[in-house]
């Protein structure tokens, strides 16, 4: 029993440890997809979209009939005292008169020369069951604010969607820099590996004292250099894959592998000419500018009456006892129908004053339409020039590239056959570090241009 025991918790550790090392993979798409459910910021305009879809439902419930019931019981521990005038004293004093019983006085015939009489009507227990029902007839505001909220749930869906081709375009920036930044360190590994062979040879040759000691000591300066970068690129690479976690709202702690590299590129359509009717930041203004004609339309109709029809009904029943549920009680039963109509014939020119307001908010919306209009073009054109130049950059760059790998190849079988210096070596690898970086952020400009191109077009 013990060794089933100590086996069991012997595989509950390994599988603990094996999910605690796993590394989940993402490819550019998975990467976007996790953060498309996962990212904050998408999450929040999702639920302000829901809301609204909600809030939308909720106002539509205000032109839906209206009904509520209720109950009440009472019990009165001392009945309420009413006034009454005193009505009694002057007809028995009017009837002694008659009778020649009292002499007449004028004062005593009125009830205003006696005291009130102070009476306590009703039973001490009461109940009483009803219900109402009512139904909006017609209002200007609530038709035009029921467009109004429907208009509004669109906004946030434009909103939301919105937010998620921000966090698109953020997640794959920060992918393709993560994986040109992986490149580069690739590149300094390869070069460390190449001067650390070189210093190790040149060292024994040294010993032999068949080689000078500057030479020596330049490779050894090189490979301190490049180990610099590189321990500063090695500590750039974490921080843009944390970058990258929490744009994808993805845990920090947790380990992440980046499947894809820098993919294959489109050439830019030289005549395309879209305009800004696919971005997001023009169809919200255009979805607020409905919403302020509809704000403009309530306050030129809110002249109008509005009318509200309703029903009520009830029973109540009164005795000394609490015993409303006894079959002997009697219960009074009550009735009313009836309509409310509320006309606002002067609201010291507010609604004229909020007429106008709306009016010069839809100036300005127009003036800010007018604005995204121009700054679409501006961005669209910009962009597509930037990526047909860095397109048309990345052959020249790669061809840089493969002139100075044979550069660099022949300064080494130069220095192999005793004609050439490792200073030339040295030149010759600095050269192709830097064509190497050129073709490298070639590859990562035209992505980011091409994706500049589709986010200023709202195709992303």
């Amino acid at each position: 029993m013990r060794t089933r025991l100590f086996l069991y918790n012997i595989s509950f550790l390994l599988i603990v440890i094996f999910h605690a090392q796993q590394k989940i993979s993402f490819s550019i798409q998975e990467a976007v997809d996790y953060a498309l459910s996962h990212n904050p910021q998408v999450m929040v305009t999702q639920s302000d979209a829901r809301i609204s879809q909600l809030k939308t439902q909720e106002y539509t419930g205000i032109g839906l009939p209206q009904i509520s019931a209720g109950l009440s019981a009472q019990h009165f521990v001392k009945l309420p005292v009413s006034i009454l005038p005193n009505f009694v004293a002057p007809a028995v004093y009017g009837g002694l008169v008659s009778a020649g019983v009292a002499p007449y006085d004028p004062q005593k015939l009125s009830p205003e020369g006696y005291a009130p009489i102070e009476a306590q009507f009703g039973q001490k227990n009461q109940a009483s069951a009803s219900f109402t029902a009512s139904q909006l007839v017609f209002s200007s505001d609530y038709l035009i604010g029921l467009q109004a909220s429907k208009s509004y749930e669109q906004l946030t869906k434009l909103t939301h969607e919105q937010q998620k081709m921000q966090t698109r375009y953020d997640v794959m920036k920060a992918y393709y820099e993560h994986q040109l930044n992986t490149r580069r360190l690739e590149l300094l590994d390869a070069q460390l590996i190449r001067i650390n062979k070189m210093f190790e040879d040149l060292n024994a040759i040294y010993k032999q004292g068949l080689a000078e000691k500057l030479d020596l000591d330049r490779l050894e300066l090189a490979r301190d250099q490049l180990q610099t970068e590189k321990n500063k690129l090695s500590a750039l690479l974490q921080v843009s894959l944390c970058r990258l976690k929490f744009l994808m709202g993805y845990p920090l702690k947790d380990s992440i592998i980046l499947a894809d590299t820098l993919p294959d590129f489109q050439s830019p359509t030289a005549n395309e000419n879209p305009g800004a009717e696919k971005r997001y930041d023009y169809q919200i203004l255009q979805r607020a500018s409905h919403l302020n004609n509809l704000n403009k339309k309530r306050h030129a109709y809110g002249h109008l009456p509005s009318l509200v029809a309703f029903a009520s009904g009830g029973y109540q029943a009164f005795n000394q006892e609490f015993n409303f549920w006894d079959k002997n009680v009697k219960w009074f039963p009550n009735f009313v129908i009836g309509g409310a109509l509320q006309w606002n014939l002067f609201d010291g020119l507010q609604k004229l004053k909020r007429y106008q307001q709306s009016k010069l908010e839809l100036e300005k919306i127009n003036h800010q339409t007018f604005l995204v209009q121009q700054a679409a073009q501006l961005e669209q054109n910009s962009s597509r020039t930037i990526w047909a130049n860095a397109f048309q950059t990345i052959p020249l760059k790669k061809r840089n590239y493969d002139l100075a790998k044979e550069m660099l190849e022949v300064a080494e079988k130069k220095y192999k056959n005793g004609v050439g210096s490792t200073l030339e070596i040295l030149q010759s690898i600095s050269t192709l570090k830097e064509a190497r970086i050129q073709y490298l952020e070639a590859l990562y400009e035209c992505k980011m241009a091409e994706l500049d191109y589709k986010k200023s077009t709202g195709t992303l």
